[in-house]
């Protein structure tokens, strides 16, 4: 009688393999270790003649930024620093090296929620006070940077083939020498404002954009990963058997292939794969690829809403001044972007610069009358909507402007956006989609997302617009099954449609399952 097969949840069986061993190798780049700027190639040999766990791979680094005039912040997410990511085995590319790969992952982040590691990751802007390290930003043009090596940033996860492939632990002997090779994005996906000051409470805002593209180098680069050894010979038999019988292992992986295009309302292209898995659509908001400051997400705090933080009174009569001396301290020392408010201020006067632990500049001469009580206010700022803070608003959070991705309706119409598909003459879906139905659609073509990503319809227009169009079958990313559109013989001639908005760049990423083949004697070929 055969035994009956039980879950995991419910089964006492269980197995042993002996003689497992794990060490880590930490690996230089084969380009320079440090100094590397935006627009650079970073080369990186992985480990041979091992067992690899792909899924180990992490990427460290320090950062530096100037920003001349300008106060540059580093991105949410140390993917932003990827504009290309490619895999080389023996020379032959494994993983096409697309553009864009830091639009793709924020694409996926704006359906699906952030999966960075808040830790080393860097998940969202810095304003004033760094959360990475802990460090005061200021509130003028300090530029945001990490150069101290127990301060590093890191890279933790990947897309494509380090994050995708199965198996992730590879024998990398069967396979010629592999190479990382890593595009490093322009300076423009960092922020570059005009000061650090929340939004709303002054001329010096976190959101005002500074003119001045912020530059940045790497240094201390690092890879770091999992390697792993058995004592038992199970493993390479197996293999061994394998290629005798088939001729090769199948090693199957994600790959994407990017288009973009100024959209007008129609937008061609083409994808030829034997499993065309997804088609993600990002709508980039107007002049994205220009210098600008981090965007406020709809819905999340701005400025004008006050706490009082300390009291004092005016030592000295102030006579149409901006110096303002004050004695008898009551709370917290005031701080550049508090509020002034005493008998005589009828607008909003906030502080410049602190002087001494007494004396203070004043954004405007004022008249205050000697012994006056003053008291400094700090500007704590308030949800632009949901008050009550039942969807988490109650806090600030911002994205770059290089990653806005917005639907933008034309000037003119006051009619509704649709949307269509369309491949090889086939309508995809079979009507045309407004932005409800087109949000519905996407969610149901993603397999994976955070359900606490709470995001209003509201923040999908107009900062997380991405659509996602599956064509393979649902859940087939977690086993080896190639299920999307062959589209060899006759590749898909596809066309995107919209009515109604306005001009505007898109990023087309194709979705697709490729398979790396690999034969005796470190032979491998690539199915597309």
């Amino acid at each position: 009688m055969a035994s009956p097969m039980l879950p995991s949840s419910v089964s006492f069986f269980m197995s042993r393999l002996q003689g497992v061993s794990t060490s880590s190798f930490k690996i230089f780049p084969d380009t320079a270790t440090s100094g590397v700027a935006g627009g650079q190639i970073i080369r990186f040999s992985l480990p041979a003649n091992t067992l690899l766990n792909f899924r180990s791979i992490r990427w460290l680094f320090n950062c530096t930024t100037t920003n001349g005039t300008d106060a540059g912040s580093i991105p949410a997410s140390t993917s932003s620093f990827i504009d290309r990511l490619a895999l080389y085995a023996g020379g032959v590319l494994v993983q096409n090296g697309h553009q864009n790969y830091h639009i793709l992952r924020h694409a996926k982040y704006a359906l699906c929620g952030s999966k960075d590691n808040p830790t080393l990751e860097h998940p969202e802007f810095c304003r004033n006070i760094s959360y990475h390290d802990g460090s005061d930003l200021g509130t003028g043009t300090d530029n945001e940077s990490y150069g101290d090596i127990d301060d590093a940033l890191g890279v933790l996860s990947w897309e494509g083939f380090l994050g995708s492939c199965e198996p992730y632990i590879l024998d990398t002997g069967l396979l010629p020498q592999l190479t990382l090779e890593i595009t490093l994005a322009d300076g423009v996906v960092f922020g570059s404002s005009l000061g650090r000051l929340l939004q709303g409470t002054g001329a010096t805002d976190f959101t005002d954009s500074g003119s001045v593209a912020c530059t940045y180098t790497l240094n201390n680069l690092s890879l770091e990963c999992e390697v792993l050894g058995m004592a038992t010979s199970v493993l390479d038999q197996i293999v061994e058997q394998r290629i005798s019988s088939v001729g090769y292992l199948s090693i199957p992986f994600k790959q994407y292939f990017t288009t973009i295009n100024t959209h007008t309302g129609s937008t061609k292209f083409s994808v030829n794969s034997a499993s065309w898995d997804r088609l993600w659509i990002a709508y980039r908001a107007d002049n994205a690829d220009q210098v600008g400051a981090p965007i406020v997400v709809n819905g999340y705090k701005v400025g004008n809403a006050n706490v009082v933080r300390s009291s004092a009174l005016v030592n000295g009569a102030v006579s149409s001044s901006a110096t303002l001396i004050i004695d008898n301290l009551i709370g917290e020392a005031p701080k550049v972007g508090d509020v002034v408010k005493a008998a005589g201020i009828v607008t909003r006067v906030t502080i410049t610069a602190v002087n001494s632990a007494v004396n203070y500049t004043m954004s405007a001469a004022q008249s205050i009358s000697d012994n006056a009580a003053v008291t400094f206010e700090r500007d704590v700022g308030a949800p632009q909507y949901d008050v009550g803070g039942s969807l988490d608003t109650n806090k600030e959070k911002y994205q770059g402007k290089f990653f806005q991705f917005k639907y933008q309706i034309g000037a003119a119409s006051s009619s509704p956006t649709f949307t269509q598909l369309q491949v090889n003459n086939a309508s995809i879906p079979a009507y045309r989609m407004n932005i409800p139905e087109a949000y519905a659609m996407t969610m149901n073509s993603v397999d994976m997302y955070d359900k606490s990503h709470k995001l209003t319809l509201d923040q999908y227009k107009n900062n997380y617009y991405v659509n996602c169009f599956r064509f393979c079958l649902p859940g087939s990313d977690f086993d080896r099954l190639s299920s999307g559109l062959d589209t060899r013989s006759v590749s898909a001639q596809s066309t995107l449609l919209t009515d109604n908005l306005a001009s505007t760049t898109i990023n087309l990423f194709a979705e697709v399952t490729s398979e790396l083949r690999v034969g005796a004697g470190r032979s491998i070929e690539i199915i597309v």
